[in-house]
């Protein structure tokens, strides 16, 4: 059901944007789509300028230049330019009613921080305190009471835009006291930040997911590829802990000035066939 749910949140709130854009489609487009279609989307694609190479770990530059040369040399060149509309999502509730579900399922979205913006790495430790999967304001305000059995507050950088993604799960006939309880929780936060502690406990969190990211291949790919594509730059993992070490809360005070945590668009998947929103 959290998938289903991530899959209309998505095609809501960005409705009319690219990211709005379901990756898996529907049977309907699937039947539909042609060899043709996909031969020009290809053609369009599939070239070095929308094309990036990653290599991480123990190389050997120069033999990676050569089998690179060797390899890629046949892919045609060419750009790409990606329409990147600005996102302005309009207030929503949709249900997907699933009587099957013994739980419902909630998502919300708010926007937040693009991912080429600087506030982007204090939106992410406003994240982690606010609803991080343990000792978050969310968990000891819904889940250690045993109101919910999740509740979460995620930090979502996109190319062109950025998001809050509030997710909650409990039985039905909780959803209107618990989204409730979410909102109270952010409205606080939004009026009042955060406490020291809370920044320093979120900060020594991500320093340590930054360092263990690190330590696998995919996590290293990952970054550097993401870093290069979207921003066009190389950062390590010193200056990403370094900036984590730097933030200070007037840095979260900045994100909640221009991003609060303010949810818009709001999908539910279980039983329940209309949701109240607080």
């Amino acid at each position: 059901p959290s998938f289903v749910c991530y899959d209309h949140i998505m095609s809501t709130h960005f409705a009319g944007h690219p990211l709005g854009q379901s990756i898996l489609g529907t049977n309907a487009s699937i039947t539909a789509l042609t060899a043709e279609q996909m031969q020009n989307y290809h053609r369009s694609r599939y070239h070095t300028g929308n094309i990036t190479l990653a290599v991480a770990g123990n190389c050997a530059f120069d033999e990676i230049v050569a089998l690179a040369e060797k390899h890629c040399s046949c892919i045609p060149q060419g750009k790409s330019v990606r329409a990147l509309p600005e996102v302005v999502p309009q207030p929503s509730v949709r249900t997907v009613v699933r009587d099957s579900s013994v739980q419902q399922h909630i998502m919300q979205m708010g926007s937040g921080p693009k991912s080429d913006n600087p506030l982007r790495f204090a939106a992410e430790l406003l994240s982690v305190v606010v609803g991080d999967d343990s000792n978050s304001r969310l968990f000891w305000e819904l889940v250690d009471p045993g109101h919910a059995e999740s509740a979460d507050l995620g930090y979502s950088e996109y190319d062109g835009a950025g998001a809050w993604m509030n997710y909650l799960a409990c039985s039905p006939e909780d959803v209107a006291e618990n989204l409730a309880r979410c909102k109270k929780v952010f409205d606080d936060v939004n009026a009042n930040s955060i406490q020291a502690d809370e920044l320093e406990q979120a900060r020594n969190k991500v320093a340590s997911r930054i360092v263990l990211r690190g330590e696998r291949p995919m996590g290293r790919l990952s970054s550097l590829g993401g870093n290069w594509m979207y921003r066009n730059e190389y950062r390590s993992i010193a200056a990403d802990l370094q900036t984590i070490r730097s933030l200070t809360l007037q840095d979260i005070r900045e994100v909640l000035d221009r991003f609060p945590i303010r949810m818009t668009t709001t999908v539910g998947v279980g039983p329940l066939s209309e949701l109240t929103i607080p």
